[in-house]
């Protein structure tokens, strides 16, 4: 026999002792290849045997995926009928039914012995030991690893031993014995290794750095990553191609790179044809939004992730993608049907005695139970928590069902206790709502807040942005406390405001301590081992030590309000669930007014938007109406500038036609968005030259997927006819590229003019951005995502981007859009539009805008884009509020040192 291309590919995966059957001839050459490199071969004399009759019918049932024939043949008696059944577990078990592939090969280990075929026996067995791993029965896979090594070792199938011990190391990882399950899977890498099976090794590698991030070692995670870079040279599968892609998100994520996180969950994904596979990425994603603060993206992604797994086959990945789901809605105010989804959690883990996941799911629930004033069934839930990661929440709620039962001493002294001493972000601010509300004293109530506020902010001052965002947005439950409270003095309330604004992201140097992913693993506080939670808390540990060293001075309002010019004012706005409060300021006065609760102040919004996108006439004027008497009613009397620094959750309101004295903002205030604050070192830069980036879609090369915009042709004559003083390099065609809008927004004294298509889904964070061009002659438009600029050190002046939808993240939560992105990342000015523009009134706003622009001064940029609007509204055919009302100005506030 001699080797050539094969015949079949043999698959071992799930296990079965396959068989290729064939008529040969003398003479004839038949390969055989094995992708293990383990083929046994056995040569049978005969022409139509029943038994070839029989092997036949079965492969023929299972290529087509024909179970129902598979099972009719299963009734046949001796080896045809076990064949026939070993085929229908490998067809189960691919379809991802593992409890139900885990009874059939249950029954094939008895069946094959009593017919004395002891290999196969020994295969079903390591089957069944798998397929309990694969739905979660990671206690009930140990032991059956065992009995299946010992099958396969004694009819000398090794490989089938060895894999019998992967299972193993998977279900020790799994069940919380972590050290047993690295010393198996280090020596099952040497021996794969010794034998030169590269792709094993590599799997085997993943499986460890996944230990190593459930022990929160995230030094042994990324020697893991760069060992097994090294491996690019072996031929991968493409199941160990996604676990490696999924690694490498998890450690990305870790350190704050939530972008190329995304990225990776999002492409391999794509390629994944595995049910529950695609169920883990789509539940990391969503966990991910959530920690974000993205619940709209979320919500999609969970769905997705519980679609795709049936709760039979699968009920520990069920469980964990339930927690995420419980999570969402406790951070959404729907206790109810969190306590729902948590309560079935832990019923899963308990009946699979995954005993840290049943004790964390149960803490959970305590904790729901007590916002509906169930203090006897969380104190009941409480009473089975035991071990050191719990020990802190464990005393958290214990004050907080003491203070719920109106013994507010006893809480404060259980508050003082070092049991009580918190860590963990969510820890933190439980102990702050708790301490706050067992204070009769409203001055030390709003005092206990803004400490833990102060704490957070301290902590996350240096930080890596996206981490500094998913600490600061989750930091918005202290606000939602200071309103539930009388709201006392504005000084007060606006600190806390400041202190926890997601948006005050920071891109000069960062500490090596600061950056410590482990600092991420803290800010994430998704770790269940007690290992991993020991490491997050000893890099908190040593960041509180070095909190009052270097620069991490928290802004206060007294510095915000020496910053403001002459003739502006300041607006802040925070929501709570029954009230929510403004704060208006200006260099000298100082007003605190109540708003009604967040669900009226986003119901209003609401309504807006849909009378604006709609252009309805008197539905547009009674939204109006209503909204600015809610808002507007107690402004004090405006001068020539507003900024906003509304709760980021509010949305983008329409500033723009709101009215105060009967007559429209836009008549006489120009109005901007903080999108940050930062200390102002030295003046900002003139504007000195001009780059206008062009991706019409018309013309050569244009794509059919993308509407061509004509208008968006003539933008540069316009813009160096409006400023023909300034130096402009032109970019058009091929050469409006994201990275050559990246190199504009990084130049400083810049003004970037964006021209092309823009998008914005709330559904989908990540893709709210630009469609610039393609990067290569007949390809498509390259996509540049919010994502892609939002940590980069930007520079420029003035960006203005004339595309739909960059302004936009949701009407009811401001989810973070293309232009609050470039703004946060660096450019001191950023103009955008909420929703789509029209691509002909670009010849009217564009001419007015840089007209009426002062090159010396970028911020004039504000009045400027009034100027625009105006002339918007004074013309023939775009005077509906429609075409004007969504073009929104970004700032960032110079705050000046004392």
């Amino acid at each position: 026999m001699g080797w050539g291309h094969p015949v079949r590919e043999i698959s071992g995966r799930p296990p079965r002792l396959s068989e290729v059957s064939r008529a040969v001839s003398a003479g004839d050459e038949t390969p055989i290849v094995g992708k293990s490199g383990l083929a046994i071969v056995e040569l049978h004399c005969g022409t139509h045997s029943p038994y070839l009759q029989c092997w036949n019918q079965v492969r023929t049932a299972a290529d087509a995926a024909n179970g129902r024939e598979l099972e009719r043949l299963t009734a046949e008696h001796g080896t045809c009928g076990a064949l026939a059944e070993h085929e229908l577990a490998f067809l189960v078990a691919r379809s991802g039914e593992h409890v139900r592939a885990h009874a059939i090969y249950a029954r094939l280990v008895t069946r094959w012995q009593q017919l004395g075929e002891l290999d196969r026996a020994a295969a079903a067995a390591l089957g069944q030991t798998e397929q309990s791993a694969n739905a979660g029965n990671f206690l009930q896979a140990r032991d059956e690893s065992f009995v299946a090594e010992r099958m396969n070792l004694a009819v000398g199938l090794d490989a089938f031993a060895r894999r019998a011990r992967v299972t193993r190391a998977t279900a020790l990882a799994n069940s919380g014995q972590r050290a047993a399950a690295k010393r198996v899977t280090l020596a099952l890498i040497s021996e794969y290794e010794q034998i030169g099976e590269c792709n094993e090794a590599v799997n085997l590698g993943i499986n460890a750095a996944q230990i190593a991030n459930l022990e929160g070692d995230i030094v042994g995670l990324d020697s893991w990553i760069d060992r097994l870079a090294s491996a690019d040279h072996c031929q991968l599968t493409p199941v160990v191609q996604n676990r490696l892609a999924l690694v490498r998100a998890r450690a990305a994520t870790i350190r704050g790179e939530f972008a190329q996180a995304i990225r990776i969950y999002s492409d391999t994904v794509a390629l994944e044809a595995n049910a529950v596979q695609r169920s883990q990425i789509y539940r990391a994603l969503a966990e991910l939004y959530r920690q974000l603060g993205m619940h709209t993206e979320a919500y999609s992604y969970i769905a997705r992730s519980l679609r795709e797994i049936p709760s039979s086959e699968a009920p520990h990945r069920v469980a964990w993608s339930l927690m995420v789901l419980a999570s969402i809605d406790h951070d959404t105010g729907r206790g109810e049907s969190s306590a729902q989804w948590l309560r079935s959690a832990n019923q899963i883990f308990t009946s699979l005695g995954l005993d840290d996941e049943s004790a964390l799911s149960r803490m959970w629930l305590a904790q729901v139970e007590l916002l509906s004033g169930g203090t006897e069934s969380a104190r009941a839930l409480l009473d089975h928590q035991s071990g050191t990661r719990n020990r802190v929440r464990a005393c958290l709620l214990e004050a907080e069902i003491l203070r719920v039962e109106g013994n507010l001493a006893a809480a404060r002294t259980t508050l003082a206790s070092h049991k009580c001493v918190p860590l963990a972000l969510d820890d933190i601010l439980m102990h702050a709502a708790t301490l706050s509300q067992s204070v009769s004293i409203e001055a030390e109530a709003n005092a206990a807040t803004l400490a833990a506020a102060r704490r957070i902010e301290s902590l996350v001052a240096g930080a890596h942005p996206a981490l500094q965002f998913a600490a600061l947005r989750r930091a918005a439950t202290l606000r939602d406390a200071a309103t539930a409270r009388p709201l006392g003095r504005a000084e007060n309330l606006a600190n806390l405001i400041l202190a926890t604004h997601p948006y005050r992201q920071s891109h000069g140097p960062r500490s090596a301590e600061a950056v410590s992913p482990a600092f991420g693993l803290w800010l994430l506080n998704d770790v269940v081992s007690p290992a991993a939670k020991e490491n997050s808390d000893r890099a908190v540990l040593k960041a509180l030590g070095q909190e009052n060293q270097g620069d991490s001075t928290p802004i206060e309002i007294s510095d915000v309000r020496r910053s403001l010019g002459e003739r502006e004012w300041m607006l802040m706005i925070s929501l709570g669930d029954r009230q929510s409060a403004a704060i208006w300021m200006s260099r000298n006065e100082l007003l605190l007014s109540p708003l009604p609760g967040r669900s009226v102040l986003v119901g209003q919004v609401e309504n807006l938007h849909s009378a604006l996108l709609r252009r309805q006439g008197a539905e547009l004027d009674v939204a109006i109406e209503r909204l600015s008497s809610t808002l507007m009613s107690t402004a004090p009397a405006l001068r020539e500038r507003l900024l906003i620094l509304a709760d980021d959750r509010l949305g983008l309101i329409p500033w723009s036609v709101l009215e105060a004295d009967g007559k429209p903002l836009i008549e006489k205030t120009s109005i901007s968005w903080i999108s940050s604050l930062t200390v102002q070192t030295s003046p900002h830069p003139l504007i000195d030259a001009a780059t206008a980036i062009v991706a019409s879609n018309v013309g050569p090369g244009a794509s059919n997927r993308l509407a061509p915009l004509y208008s968006a042709v003539h933008e540069t004559d316009l813009l160096s006819l409006s400023l023909p003083r300034l130096k402009l390099e032109a970019l058009t065609a091929s050469k409006a590229t994201p990275e050559a809008l990246q190199r504009a927004l990084m130049s400083s004294g810049r003004l970037v003019h964006v021209a092309a298509h823009g998008y914005s889904s709330p559904q989908e964070m990540g893709y709210a951005g630009l469609w610039l061009a393609p990067d290569a002659i007949g390809g498509e438009p390259q996509f540049m995502s919010w994502m892609d600029v939002a940590t980069s050190p930007l520079n420029a002046s003035l960006a203005v981007l004339n595309a739909c939808q960059l302004a936009a993240g949701s009407t009811t939560v401001s989810t973070p859009s293309f232009a609050l992105a470039v703004s946060t990342a660096g450019v001191q000015n950023v103009i955008a539009a909420a929703w789509p523009v029209s691509d002909a009134a670009t010849n009217v706003w564009v001419p007015a805008f840089y007209h009426a622009l002062d090159l010396n001064d970028p911020s004039s940029s504000a009045e400027a884009l009034r100027h625009a609007q105006l002339a918007l509204r004074n013309s023939r055919y775009f005077r509906h509020p429609y075409y004007w009302a969504s073009l929104a100005h970004y700032r960032q506030l110079g705050i000046k040192p004392p």
